[in-house]
């Protein structure tokens, strides 16, 4: 079984992409019901196979999405708290691991967790959209049959869009992030911030 990864920037595409994957090919994921079972997946899977027997899950998908959240019990969703644990267990201020962070990774832990608690409840190849996990592309290929699917946007194009979600939620100030910290912050998103006349 494969593992697919949705990767980008935010504002690219990821979660689009993914619901559109999903749609049209028989391809397992995490599902909103599932994702609040996220310490132990498998009761969402269970829960979820009782509540939709003979429903295809992907005929839920709607292909609407704010900011990466989509609605509906079966729609897809990032995963989020199960990742940041698995890969961010310190609540560190990057979302990529250090080297140091690389040597603690428990890597038979995770790949017996996942195993049992998602992979073994399906024959299909899982896809996730995450972009924690792009960052850490490196160490989770190192574990898992996988493979990244990186959605390239122009930088204007995902500025512009992020400052629709900012002016949205009334935020007007670069200190605060509504998303993943960048590679270069804080230095550098200020400075692209300050560049774009935010």
């Amino acid at each position: 079984m494969k593992t697919i990864f949705i990767v980008g920037a935010p504002k690219s595409g990821t979660t689009l992409l993914t619901q559109k994957l999903i749609s049209k090919f028989e391809l397992d994921y995490v599902s909103n019901l599932t994702a609040r079972f996220w310490k132990k997946p498998s009761q969402g899977i269970k829960i979820t196979k009782k509540l939709f027997p003979t429903e295809r899950k992907r005929k839920f998908i709607n292909f609407k999405s704010n900011f990466g959240i989509t609605e509906g019990l079966l729609n897809v969703h990032e995963f989020g708290y199960f990742w940041n644990y698995w890969l961010n267990p310190k609540n560190s201020k990057s979302q990529r691991m250090s080297i140091f962070r690389r040597k603690k990774f428990k890597k038979k832990d995770f790949i017996n967790f996942i195993n049992k608690e998602i992979f073994s409840y399906s024959k299909k190849n899982f896809i996730f959209k995450n972009l924690q996990c792009g960052l850490n592309a490196k160490i989770l290929n190192d574990v898992l049959d996988c493979v990244f699917i990186r959605i390239k946007r122009d930088e204007s194009e995902i500025f512009k869009s992020l400052k629709k979600e900012y002016i949205k939620k009334n935020i007007f100030n670069s200190n605060i992030l509504i998303s993943l910290r960048p590679s270069t912050y804080p230095s550098g998103f200020k400075n692209l911030m300050e560049k774009k006349k935010f």
